[in-house]
């Protein structure tokens, strides 16, 4: 039986929420932050699907780049704890800024 094609999902992009988590400490706070914040947005959609700008939580450079490339203080971390931790701390980015009302 023949498969219908899926509609491409359209990525939500927001650039001023962007913005606002730049303005958030990082996510890893008190671990040796090292470096502007950044947005980090949620790893491991698959199909090199990028995620949603409101799927985005702040980390300093030093802390973005040891969750990307599974060092620092991310080194022990396996996937499943990545993705439970990354869901953890965007939803505290969400409810931060909610708090403010500056956000959705």
């Amino acid at each position: 039986m023949p498969t219908l094609a899926q509609p491409k999902r359209r990525r939500i992009h927001d650039r001023a929420y962007m913005a606002r988590v730049r303005e958030l400490p990082c996510c890893l706070f008190g671990e040796d932050c090292l470096g502007d914040v950044q947005a980090h947005n949620r790893t491991g959609a698959g199909l090199a699907l990028k995620a949603d700008d409101t799927e985005t939580m702040p980390l300093c450079v030093r802390h973005h780049g040891d969750l990307e490339q599974s060092r620092g203080v991310c080194r022990s971390w396996d996937k499943s704890l990545k993705h439970d931790w990354q869901d953890a701390m965007i939803a505290w980015t969400q409810r931060r800024l909610l708090k403010t009302g500056e956000v959705f």
